[in-house]
């Protein structure tokens, strides 16, 4: 057996991954493996540990398996020919990201996602990491699946002064991830029950008053298996968990655990008691069952042995090339549909968790901000008969900001001052004075006369944000527009004609004019009445073919993918699953193409090694990139595009800041493909973009 070098990106005691490394290196060597961890320092930066890692490997000049977890891509920058990788799906950070409907980092997400392609071996600690996994990355056909390995510690510890008798114990961050709303949650439900949280001391939430049977605990303090002698349960209710190094070291240590079905521990021991997500009273009950009944410990020793056993046979097949499934219970086919939708259907934040609030609650919190669409949604009858909402008049009403008029109603019609523009199809375009300097941005919302209903449910899903009120009134204009996208006969320059030089001004005020479902001249039209304004387009029928990217800031798609065609470019591409993921994408769309305070460069191609001072002593109030070119060149066209695929084939770097990659993202993300490179060097030109060549 080669030597086997365990890789770990994190680094800390406290860490699911440092305990794998740290227990897989000890049950390797009863195989005669030469194994070693190679483990990230205290003070070290991820990119610093790629590097180290790579010249450590580059020295050793001898044959190598690489064992590394997918998050990070720690193995990036190996190239050499000797080395085989193996990537373990330990659960990418990204994919917590996800299921919080947070943005996920494309560059990032490619980067390991290449890690994963060109790995010899991929493996996982359960079914549920690999239905999770495939949610973000393209994965392999054959996959090894086995357990992660558990130490036994035949020694109890001895209890110290002032420790607390019987508790149920959670062991990490207060984090929703976590499932930490639902720990207060039921111990606020459990007022007799004790319960202990283990976890960094700056885990616990400031914001949050915690019940006084919740006693926090330092993880520095005592010894971790000290954390489990005393406990009469462990619970872990996480979002999602591949495999929980928690509930492995509780199960060793003889301690019942209880936990959501589609979690990963449940495929470690029958004697996990498992919950079907998400419901809180099956849990709160199981807990208190096992909690008054009379304690009988778990035989750790046994659950250890097994689990170590299977361990070194998936390690073994591993060998054998064959994929494997070595789990001691097989995941059930409800709990895999669980899995899949609540990874894949978490894009834009539409996952709701239902333990963390109760439903009468919601309903009442929805009442009190906004009863029209409560009222909407609710479709009262009394003996067979709808009861009518009547129209309320038109009003100021207290909730509303000052000067602001209450064009909304119960009935969910807007009346027609309200609107910023309603365009007709012949006839002058004229736009309405919008707000006197509002604080942030203004933005206008454009839709078919058709669509009313889709877009009122669009209005409402945008002014559901309360920490980001850019997306509603007044801040929010509204407009409407007679054609639908497969209106062709459209022309951007008929419509600008329109459009007088005042009204040009008011519209040029906008930020970002949102359209759903426009015609490519009305884009046009409003991108021609200055260079201030940014177009947010949304596609939910038909193709793209008929958009023109060079006037699309953001394309939002729903429900589809897009066109492969290797001509169209898009700056930013985002694809949701159903228009009820509309609203947060479009605030991702506009909060993420602001400007950046630091906003710092960031390398894209080359620029590898030492190359910090460089682009720090870069000014990026008068440089939003750099490029490095291989030899001054003169170019051979004078049409611009031409001149920029010239100039991409002779790039040996770049960079751009921050707000540069989030406005051209999906360009940012494939900047090593020529093609692409050209489209955002063109787009960065046209857009106003200053790059500082170098040779």
């Amino acid at each position: 057996m080669h030597r086997y070098l365990l890789v770990d990106p994190i680094g800390r005691p406290d860490s699911g991954i440092s305990s794998y490394v740290t227990n897989s290196v000890a049950q390797l060597k009863t195989l005669q493996v030469d194994a070693r961890p190679f483990v990230r320092l205290e003070t070290e930066s991820l990119e610093d540990f790629r590097t180290r890692l790579a010249r450590y490997v580059s020295a050793l000049h001898e044959e190598l398996v690489i064992e590394a977890p997918e998050t990070g891509a720690s193995t990036a920058y190996i190239q050499e020919r000797n080395v085989a990788i193996h990537i373990r799906l330990h659960c990418s950070k990204h994919l917590g990201s996800r299921l919080q409907g947070l943005p996920v980092p494309g560059f990032d997400l490619e980067r390991e996602q290449t890690e994963i392609l060109r790995a010899k071996f991929v493996s996982a600690p359960s079914c549920a990491a690999v239905i999770g996994s495939r949610s973000l990355f393209k994965l392999p056909e054959c996959i090894y699946i086995y357990p992660n390995p558990t130490p036994w510690w035949p020694q109890m510890a001895t209890s110290e002064p002032g420790r607390l008798g019987e508790y149920v114990l959670f062991v990490g961050r207060m984090h929703t991830l976590k499932g930490a709303n639902f720990v207060s949650e039921l111990a606020r439900k459990l007022p007799d029950i004790p319960f202990v949280v283990v976890g960094p001391r700056q885990s616990a939430s400031r914001n949050v008053k915690l019940p006084p049977n919740i006693c926090l605990a330092n993880g520095d303090s005592w010894r971790k298996m000290d954390y489990y002698d005393d406990a009469r349960l462990v619970i872990i209710p996480s979002i999602f968990e591949t495999a929980s190094m928690v509930g492995i070291e509780a199960l060793a240590r003889g301690k019942p655990v209880i936990a959501w079905s589609h979690l990963g521990i449940t495929e470690y021991s029958s004697s996990v008691a498992s919950v079907a997500p998400w419901r809180q009273e099956d849990f709160r009950h199981a807990l208190v069952e096992m909690f008054e009944r009379p304690y009988a410990p778990i035989d750790g020793k046994i659950f250890c042995e097994e689990i170590n056993r299977l361990y070194l046979k998936g390690f073994s097949a591993i060998q054998e090339g064959r994929a494997c499934n070595y789990m001691p219970v097989q995941l059930s086919n409800r709990d895999a549909s669980i899995i899949k939708a609540l990874t894949c259907n978490s894009i834009g934040g539409q996952m709701k968790y239902p333990y963390q609030m109760a439903p009468w609650k919601r309903k009442l919190r929805k009442l009190l901000k906004n009863p029209r669409l409560f009222f909407k949604d609710a479709w009262l009858k009394r003996a067979g008969v709808p009861i009518t909402v009547h129209q309320l008049p038109s009003s100021p009403t207290p909730a509303r900001s000052q000067g602001e008029s209450n064009t909304t109603t119960m009935s969910g019609r807007v009346s027609n001052s309200a609107f910023f523009v309603q365009i007709k199809d012949s006839g002058k375009i004229q736009f309405s004075e919008p707000p006197a300097k509002p604080v942030g941005y203004i933005t206008a919302f454009l839709y078919p006369d058709s669509r009313k209903p889709d877009a009122d449910e669009m209005i409402s899903g945008l002014g559901e944000f309360e920490d980001f009120r850019y997306l509603a009134r007044p801040h929010l204009q509204l407009g409407t527009f007679p054609w639908d996208r497969a209106a062709t006969s459209v022309d951007p320059i008929a419509l600008i004609e329109r459009i007088d030089v005042k009204n040009k001004a008011k519209a040029a005020a906008v930020d970002y004019f949102i359209l759903l479902d426009p015609p490519g001249g009305l884009i046009q039209a409003l991108r021609s009445c200055g260079s201030r304004p940014r177009c947010v387009v949304i596609v939910t029928e038909g193709d793209v073919e008929s958009l023109d990217p060079w006037h699309v800031d953001v394309l939002i798609v729903v429900g589809k993918s897009l066109s492969t065609d290797k001509a169209i470019r898009w700056r930013r591409k985002i694809v949701v699953p159903d228009l009820h993921a509309l609203p947060l994408a479009v605030r991702r769309a506009i909060q993420e193409g602001g400007p950046k305070n630091p906003d710092m460069l960031l390398p894209l191609i080359g620029f590898n090694g030492d190359y910090r001072e460089e682009l720090l002593a870069v000014d990026v109030r008068y440089f939003q990139g750099v490029l490095k070119i291989k030899e001054p060149i003169m170019p051979v066209s004078k049409n611009i595009e031409d001149m920029c695929t010239q100039l991409a084939r002779n790039i040996a770097g770049l960079a751009v800041t921050e707000s540069v990659y989030l406005r051209y993202h999906s360009l940012c993300q494939r900047a090593e493909d020529e093609e692409a490179l050209a489209s955002l060097l063109s787009y960065g030109l046209y857009d106003g973009v200053i790059f500082d060549v170098r040779s």
